[in-house]
């Protein structure tokens, strides 16, 4: 009994520390939409190379056109780099791009 209520608690807390990543990649197409709830230690998120290659994302990082949509310092698109850190919230949806669009 103790172990499954241990593993319901893990289980409660990793759906909630979780990130959800909207990525534009393309004109004219829609956006892609991917939540994730590992890899990471909540609550900092490393933009890692696996990431940006399920989003699509990878080749802009390499020629360093990803942007992400900073809401907390800027309000306003900025050039990140793959190894930028994110500290995140309960909640919190982070947004990239590729520079181009």
């Amino acid at each position: 009994m103790w172990k499954l209520d241990s593993e319901r608690q893990a289980h409660a807390k990793r759906t909630k520390e979780h990130i959800t990543f909207y990525a534009w990649t393309m004109d004219g197409t829609p956006h892609v939409v991917h939540v994730v709830q590992s890899g990471f230690i909540w609550p900092y998120f490393i933009i890692s190379p696996a990431l940006l290659s399920m989003l699509g994302l990878l080749e802009a990082s390499e020629q360093g056109d990803l942007w992400l949509y900073d809401e907390m310092d800027f309000a306003d698109w900025v050039v990140v780099d793959i190894g930028h850190i994110a500290e995140v919230q309960e909640g919190q949806w982070l947004f990239l791009k590729d520079h181009s669009l």
